[in-house]
C-alpha cells in the first residue's frame, strides 16, 4: 500500500504521529501502537475492534521538504 502524510496536513492516529518522527528516506520500520494510540475504545467501524493494538511495515520511500504556502 502507498500512501502519502504531512505533518498537520491530515488527521492520523497518534502512534503513526510519533512512529514517524525521525524516520529518513529509504528507512523501514515497524511501528508497534498501543490502543492507547491508535483507535481506543470506539475501535474502527468493522475493520478494527475496541481495545486493538496496531502493528505496521512501513517504508519511507521519499521525503518532500519543500514547504508549502499558503
Amino acid at each position: 500500500m502507498c500512501t502519502s502524510y504531512t505533518p498537520d496536513g491530515c488527521q492520523v492516529i497518534a502512534g503513526w504521529e510519533e512512529g514517524l518522527i525521525g524516520t529518513c528516506e529509504g528507512e523501514r520500520r515497524r511501528l508497534r501502537i498501543p490502543s492507547s494510540m491508535g483507535y481506543g475504545e470506539r475501535g474502527y467501524g468493522n475493520l478494527i475492534p475496541p481495545d486493538s493494538d496496531l502493528e505496521f511495515d512501513i517504508e519511507m520511500v521519499r521525503i518532500d521538504k519543500r514547504k508549502k504556502e499558503f
